[in-house]
């Protein structure tokens, strides 16, 4: 996804950065399936982590922050 790892991906989950639309078994593991709403934050959080050096719990604030303004 987007240059992403499973790996980045799957601690993005863990922090409820980001959530899967369902999760499909692929030759007997588990394949995460994400619409376009989490590929925007997946498009934000590497903006704010990698451009603004923002960290995971600071990500998560903001994010918690679009959500509300969202609404």
């Amino acid at each position: 996804m987007g240059g992403i790892s499973e790996r980045e991906l799957a601690s993005w989950e863990r922090e409820d950065l980001i959530a899967p639309v369902r999760v499909e078994r692929v030759r007997g593991r588990p394949e995460a399936l994400y619409d376009r709403e989490a590929l925007r934050r997946v498009r934000v959080i590497r903006t704010l982590g990698e451009e603004l050096e923002v960290n995971i719990p600071g990500i998560g604030v903001i994010l918690h922050l679009l959500d509300q303004m969202g609404r």
